[in-house]
């Protein structure tokens, strides 16, 4: 880069170090003779000519080193000024400090990469998003190809150097750096929705949380486990955890044949606002699980605009006009049910679609193209698709609930699983310490979160983020019974701090996995549940794990033991020792007879039906015997003689 400070320096350099003139050669008969030179035979005069020189140069010398100290004090004072987390989407001023603190960023490349992230400074080439080819200077072909400028070039730029950032996040994963990574910007900007399912969720074959053991016994194998358990799997002290293998069911196959999120619109401007909707469905602090939400917010409105923007050309997509044919809205949810989503997962789609159009209207009226009326008359439609979706709804709950009562575990089983898990525990742990394995500390999870589970009720993400902080700050009494109160899961809005009692041994238990992670890179992960060094997110593969080894049958999940839970809470608890399950459970009863109580079996409805008939029969009785009067009484009015 040219520096003119610099240029002139060297050329007072490059002046002072000329020789001087000879001007005895030929070339002094070419100066004027009409005056005598007496500067050259001067010394006095040289001397001051060279200290001239010299003064010159020192000037430009300082100058040059105020310009380097200048640009060093702004670039320090640069990386103080208030940016955006990228993970977060809070602003700090001391932006490095906190990906360190708070997100335990120790990747050196991660940390650069995120950093460019919220900055958007970057100088590799980068792909265009509108004809996918690679431009060293993407502003300017984007200025002379496509014509854009102002906002709208700004977007596509921005957009492109995120991707590109992404991309090399992307392939950072793929490595596996050590230090792990801790971010997972990469893996949330892709989504997937699978057919049949009723809720959306992420797919990514790098994540180290979705774990599926590998090689575990068959459900029939022997229930004890010794104390030499499963020699083959064992491998050096400080073992690699591998990545997840695919589970082999029939999920599998109906993700792969599903159909992709659309990641871009056609439209920037509308890109923008889709980002902006992103950005404000996330709470102030957002968790991951707030983040997946928020990407599944996106996703949905962007999936609503694909569908009502088919047959319009790009110019035609600069505003919202496209949404105006109602003809093409109303055959949305069908366009969905055709696709294979299921009435819960339609049901959703035109909520957040709702919310979409709502955030446009108030947030960003004067670019829609439409006036607020017009925006109401789509709300309405929305709102009236949802309700005849409601009955489509209500019987897929049932064929669900009847399907899940199928695969319930009897209460009979999950005590036997508790009591196995009780007598094998310690010696998973104790092998864990001696060889420790990938394998063994997936069961040790799955036999302490299927305990807790079967004896709480809780669901997996209540286990998931209980801390090392939540343990040293639980309450105990003189018994060492411990109360642990932890601050975030699905509902803690309505019903606050989740809360598990736990006896001595169950808390050990949580120590010595807070204890053995250090084991499998967990020095720095907060959570007692983690893998890699981060929070487990998938906690059903180690519960199925455990359950495998302990020689159980069947399919479990941690929704099966809360819906079984609910089940004999409601058969043999009264209303109000019902109410305190439940809250315990945090959820409202409401809740648990529409997702966790099971649809009535034959025998029940059968004695539902003798109920009814009992009911008929009692009620026909007493008009039949007091029927029989009445009868006498005309027979005799009417007979010939009383006439």
């Amino acid at each position: 880069m040219c520096n003119p400070i610099l240029d002139l320096q060297l050329q007072h350099l490059h002046i002072a170090q000329r020789p001087a003139p000879d001007l005895q050669s030929a070339d002094r008969r070419a100066l004027p003779q009409t005056r005598p030179i007496k500067e050259a035979t001067d010394p006095a005069s040289a001397s001051g000519r060279l200290l001239h020189t010299n003064m010159v140069s020192l000037l430009v010398l300082l100058l040059g080193f105020c310009q380097g100290l200048f640009t060093m004090v702004s670039q320090c004072f640069s990386l103080f000024q208030q940016r955006v987390c990228p993970i977060c989407k809070r602003t700090f001023a001391d932006l490095p400090s906190h990906l360190r603190r708070q997100h335990h960023v120790v990747n050196a490349t991660e940390f650069r990469l995120i950093l460019r992230l919220a900055s958007a400074r970057l100088k590799d080439s980068l792909a265009c998003p509108l004809c996918e080819k690679v431009f060293s200077r993407l502003d300017m072909h984007l200025a002379s190809r496509h014509k854009l400028s102002g906002s709208d070039l700004e977007v596509v730029l921005s957009s492109a150097k995120r991707e590109c950032i992404l991309d090399k996040l992307a392939k950072l994963r793929h490595s596996q750096p050590t230090p792990p990574m801790a971010s997972m910007l990469d893996l949330l900007r892709v989504k997937v929705q699978p057919e049949h399912r009723s809720e959306t969720v992420l797919v990514s074959q790098s994540m180290p949380t979705n774990m599926e053991p590998n090689g575990s016994p068959e459900p029939h194998s022997e229930p004890e486990i010794p104390s030499t358990i499963m020699p083959a799997l064992s491998v050096p002290n400080t073992p690699r955890l591998e990545p997840p293998t695919p589970h082999s069911s029939s999920a599998g196959s109906s993700r792969e044949n599903s159909p992709r999120t659309p990641t871009e619109f056609p439209s920037p401007l509308i890109q923008r606002v889709l980002r902006d909707f992103y950005e404000f469905s996330l709470p102030s602090n957002p968790s991951n699980k707030d983040m997946e939400n928020a990407q599944q917010r996106r996703s949905h409105a962007l999936r609503f605009l694909q569908h009502m923007a088919a047959g319009f050309s790009d110019q035609q997509l600069k505003s919202l006009k496209f949404l105006e044919n109602f003809l093409r809205l109303r055959q949305w949810p069908a366009d969905l049910a055709h696709k294979g989503y299921a009435p819960t997962s339609i049901k959703v789609m035109l909520l957040n679609a709702s919310a979409f159009v709502n955030h446009f209207k108030a947030f960003h009226l004067e670019i829609s193209g439409l006036s607020s009326n017009k925006l109401e008359r789509i709300l309405l439609q929305l709102r009236r698709l949802s309700r005849d979706n409601t009955r489509a709804v209500l019987s897929h709950r049932q064929r669900a609930k009847r399907k899940k009562s199928e695969s319930l575990q009897t209460s009979t089983e999950l005590q036997s699983f508790v009591h196995k898990a009780e007598r094998n525990l310690p010696r998973v742990m104790d092998d864990i310490r001696t060889k420790p394995t990938s394998k063994l500390y997936r069961i040790a999870q799955g036999y302490v979160a299927g305990y807790l589970a079967v004896l709480t009720g809780h669901r997996p993400i209540v286990f998931c983020n209980i801390t090392k902080a939540d343990l040293l700050e639980a309450e105990k009494d003189p018994l060492g019974r411990t109360l642990v109160w932890v601050a975030r899961h699905k509902t803690d809005r309505a019903f606050g701090n989740a809360h598990l009692a736990l006896l001595p041994k169950e808390a050990d238990w949580l120590r010595g996995l807070a204890e053995i992670s250090s084991l499998y890179g967990g020095e720095q992960c907060p959570y007692i549940f983690q893998w890699n060094g981060k929070q487990v997110q998938k906690l059903n593969r180690m519960l199925r794990a455990a359950w495998q080894v302990a020689g159980m049958k069947g399919d479990i999940a941690f929704s099966l033991i809360r819906t079984s839970i609910a089940i004999e809470a409601k058969k043999h608890l009264s209303h109000s020792d019902r109410l305190l399950v439940c809250n315990s459970m945090c959820h409202d009863i409401s809740t648990a007879e529409r997702f966790y109580t099971d649809v009535p079996n034959l025998s029940e409805v059968f004695r539902i039906r003798d109920l009814r008939t009992q009911a008929l029969n009692s009620s026909a009785d007493p008009l039949d015997a007091s029927s029989d009067p009445e009868s006498s009484s005309s027979e005799s009015s009417c007979s010939p003689d009383n006439q």
